[in-house]
């Protein structure tokens, strides 16, 4: 039992871990995960101007300062943040899908979601294929309903899974924290349940990117669940549950002999007072108990202590 509350635990600060990660979008590529060697584009696949990609540089190099930094984040940077990205959007004049959603970014590091979430729909409504902001938004949603819209949530961790051709991360690992959370055995062509599945999309984040600590921390727990669930290691606990029992009844055995010799003992000693004490006379000594001492051991009522034993 104590292994189990021991897995739970660890499970719900993992789960808890695994969810509070946000990304930014990359300096180079089309801000969808893709790169090309112009630098940031906008939602034509154009590169942007010099003065949008300028100020988009600007952000990202607050943002990684602000990140390195305890206690970096407040209400005040991640204002002044977001704007970075929103002047380079402006700069560009055409929609720049990539500095609004790291605007978004930006406040959802302050918490501040009612305005994160405004900046990511923005995205999404212009381009249904932005997967990270796809991937963000089914975080607020399945927060939203109290973590119980998994259903939902799941499926648009896939969408941005297959929009993405299986390169964002964050979604993997997400979806295969879903698929542990949810625990289905249904099979399906990705696995033969939803703890393998799972499995498969942690394997696939880190074949993306094999330094993304919340797929290594959420495989580790994934490893740790697996093995409780093995017959082997039920085999090994009922083993020791079975050694405790037999520790517990030698115990109680010995006890129980040491009993009966100190109540001959006294029996003796209760004898010879008897003989030698002259008529009329009474002992100085206190009297002894005759009450059997294996009534005052402690006694584990889980242990049969019957006569006979096979």
């Amino acid at each position: 039992m104590k292994h189990i509350e021991k897995v739970a635990l660890v499970a719900s600060c993992l789960f808890a871990l695994a969810a509070s990660q946000v990304g930014c979008s990359s300096s180079e590529g089309d801000g969808k995960g893709g790169k090309t060697p112009h630098g940031p584009v906008d939602d034509k696949k154009n590169p942007v101007n010099p003065e949008a990609a300028k100020l988009y540089a600007e952000g990202l190099a607050e943002m990684e300062r602000l990140d390195k930094m305890p206690n970096g984040w407040t209400a005040d940077t991640c204002a002044a943040t977001a704007k970075k990205f929103l002047d380079a959007a402006d700069a560009q004049g055409k929609f720049f899908a990539g500095a609004i959603y790291n605007a978004g970014a930006s406040y959802h590091r302050c918490n501040d979601f009612a305005n994160a979430r405004k900046y990511y729909k923005q995205v999404l409504d212009k381009d249904e294929k932005f997967h990270r902001a796809r991937v963000q938004l089914a975080r607020f949603d399945l927060a939203d309903s109290g973590d119980t819209a998994i259903d939902k949530a799941m499926s648009e961790y896939q969408r941005a899974i297959t929009d993405s051709d299986f390169q964002n991360v964050e979604a993997l690992v997400e979806l295969a924290r879903l698929q542990m959370k949810r625990n289905n055995n249904a099979s399906d062509s990705d696995g033969a349940n939803d703890f393998e599945r799972a499995k498969k999309n942690l394997q696939r984040a880190l074949a993306v990117d094999d330094g993304y600590m919340p797929a290594f921390n959420l495989l580790a727990l994934y490893y740790l669940i697996a093995r409780s669930r093995t017959p082997a290691s039920r085999s090994r606990r009922a083993r020791a549950a079975r050694r405790s029992r037999r520790r517990a009844r030698s115990i109680r055995r010995r006890s129980i002999s040491r009993c009966s010799s100190r109540r001959r003992a006294s029996a003796r000693t209760r004898t010879t007072r008897r003989s030698t004490t002259p008529p009329g006379s009474s002992s100085s000594r206190p009297a002894i108990s005759t009450t059997p001492c294996a009534a005052s051991e402690p006694r584990d009522s889980s242990i049969r202590t019957s006569s006979r034993r096979t």
